[in-house]
């Protein structure tokens, strides 16, 4: 009787038995012991813990890239590869799970692969819009002052059709993100604005000339560059933006509209 178990079922039975799992002699309800529960619970925690350890940092990475998340979140998927790549060999051993480790190799290791080239596509992308540093504060001033002319050369492009009425509206409806990625508007590789992808927006924008090129960056890493040519500068135009989710960027499908 001491390996035997008490059970008291909800109908009000009670009966004895050895098993973790046992049905009411009753009602034919299913009762677990709390020996049994307690097993469940661990193969449950132990599972979530061996999923976590393959799949962890390739699902972080998913999430990210799908909700357009700053950098931060693409570190802290390199970090989750390598914690998990490490407590997973303390925990499985390569010659006795081959096939759980390869997979996990596998899953980890294109986390941080594709993290990494993420954050060195945001790299790249800020330092194409700030002059790089030089040892030499002498030289620093000069690429300055040489940036600062190309600067005045661009505006001058950019306000010679003052007389003219030519111009182009760029509009998009807005694109649900948990955090908002900002959408930026380079006119002729000149910073025309900056606006909200999640509210969406309108911008107006004066035709420098018969072309134009308008790159659309999000978030400061994915560009989509669209060019017009052609264009009447005594006429006005319009675009409609549209997001391409697969892409995780502009779609470089659009109509051009003459607005009356």
């Amino acid at each position: 009787m001491a390996d035997l178990k008490i059970i008291n079922c909800e109908c009000g039975c009670q009966y004895h038995t050895k098993s973790f799992v046992s049905t009411c002699p009753n009602c034919n309800k299913q009762n677990w012991t709390a020996e049994g529960g307690l097993i469940v619970i661990g193969i449950i925690v132990i599972i979530a813990v061996l999923v976590g350890l393959m799949f962890g940092a390739i699902g972080w990475l998913i999430y990210s890239i799908t909700n357009k998340l700053n950098k931060w979140h693409f570190i802290g998927v390199i970090a989750a590869g390598i914690f998990c790549l490490y407590f997973f060999n303390d925990m499985f051993i390569y010659k006795d799970y081959p096939i759980m480790s390869w997979i996990t190799y596998l899953s980890n290791g294109s986390a941080m692969a594709i993290s990494g080239y993420y954050l060195f596509q945001h790299y790249k992308n800020n330092n194409q819009q700030k002059p790089k540093e030089d040892d030499s504060a002498i030289n620093h001033k000069k690429k300055l002052e040489k940036n600062q002319v190309k600067k005045d050369k661009s505006k001058k492009t950019l306000t010679k059709n003052e007389n003219n009425i030519g111009s182009l509206k760029v509009s998009f409806p807005g694109q649900w993100f948990i955090v908002d990625a900002k959408t930026k508007l380079l006119v002729n590789d000149v910073i025309h604005s900056e606006h909200s992808t999640k509210k969406g927006f309108e911008a107006l924008i004066q035709l420098p000339g018969s072309s134009l090129k308008l790159d659309i960056v999000i978030a400061g890493m994915r560009k989509t560059t669209i060019d017009l040519n052609e264009l009447d500068l005594s006429k006005k135009y319009s675009i409609d933006l549209t997001y391409d989710s697969f892409s995780g960027k502009y779609s470089k499908e659009f109509q051009l509209n003459e607005i009356e």
